[in-house]
C-alpha cells in the first residue's frame, strides 16, 4: 500500500511595518535655537469627542485646554534665565466635520529686553484633553 504524504508549505515573510498615520496638522515653532514640531493625525482626532454644530460649548473647556498646555510647556520648553513664556491666547481651530482642537499660544518675554522674535510657542490640545507633545530638535536655520 502506498503511503499518503500531504505536505504543507508555509511561507513566512516579515511583516512590513505599518505606515504611520498621515498628519492632519503639522505645526512648527522656533525659539532659542530649538524647533518644536507638533503633529496631529486623523487617528488622534478620531479618539476624541466631536464638537457637534448644535452644541454651544466645545467638549473641552478653554481653561482645561490651557492647563494641559501649561503643564506640557513646563516640561518641554525650558527657557534661559530671566525669560518666561507669557500666555497670549487660546483659539479653537477646525479640522473637518465636527472635529476641532485648541491652539494655545505663548511668547517668550524678558523684562527690559526687546524681543526680536517674537519667540512663539503654539501648543495643540485635543478635545479629549490630550496636549500633543512636540518633537524638539535643534533649529538648523
Amino acid at each position: 500500500m502506498r503511503g499518503l504524504l500531504i505536505g504543507c508549505v508555509v511561507a513566512v515573510a516579515p511583516l512590513a511595518a505599518a505606515d504611520p498615520p498621515a498628519p492632519r496638522v503639522t505645526n512648527n515653532n522656533y525659539a532659542f535655537g530649538k524647533k518644536y514640531t507638533s503633529t496631529v493625525t486623523q487617528v488622534a482626532l478620531d479618539r476624541g469627542p466631536r464638537w457637534k454644530a448644535d452644541a454651544d460649548d466645545p467638549p473641552l473647556p478653554a481653561r482645561k485646554a490651557i492647563r494641559a498646555a501649561d503643564a506640557l510647556k513646563v516640561r518641554v520648553a525650558k527657557l534661559a534665565d530671566g525669560w518666561t513664556w507669557e500666555f497670549k491666547g487660546a483659539a479653537l481651530k477646525p479640522l473637518g466635520k465636527d472635529q476641532w482642537y485648541w491652539s494655545v499660544t505663548y511668547e517668550a518675554e524678558k523684562e527690559g529686553v526687546a524681543s526680536f522674535g517674537p519667540w512663539r510657542l503654539e501648543l495643540i490640545v485635543l478635545m479629549d484633553g490630550t496636549a500633543v507633545e512636540p518633537v524638539v530638535t535643534t533649529d538648523k536655520k
